[in-house]
């Protein structure tokens, strides 16, 4: 699958596309891009912190801060700052 999203994201910087934003534009940060590792994988599906998460009744209480996985699913927003490859994979 790697290799062809990697073949798929290079024909797109080359031939353009109708909409080519989010093959562009999407993360790949794996340290071998053409093969991730399962823990590189198991990482990305249950997602981390793009910025800190504070709880909604207290804005001074951060639930989760910056670059941390998620505990679980319930952590998950809506906003931006959250990102999960499956939210059902979320906490594990």
């Amino acid at each position: 699958m790697s290799g062809l999203w990697l073949r798929m994201r290079d024909a797109y910087r080359k031939n353009g596309g109708a909409y080519p934003d989010p093959i562009l534009k999407m993360t790949w940060p794996y340290a071998d891009p053409e093969s991730p590792t399962p823990e590189e994988l198991a990482m990305e599906f249950n997602g981390r912190v793009l910025a800190d998460v504070t709880d909604s009744a207290d804005k001074t209480k951060v639930l989760a801060k910056k670059g941390e996985q998620l505990a679980s699913f319930a952590q998950l927003r809506d906003d931006g700052s959250t990102a999960s490859g499956c939210w059902i994979f979320c906490g594990s």
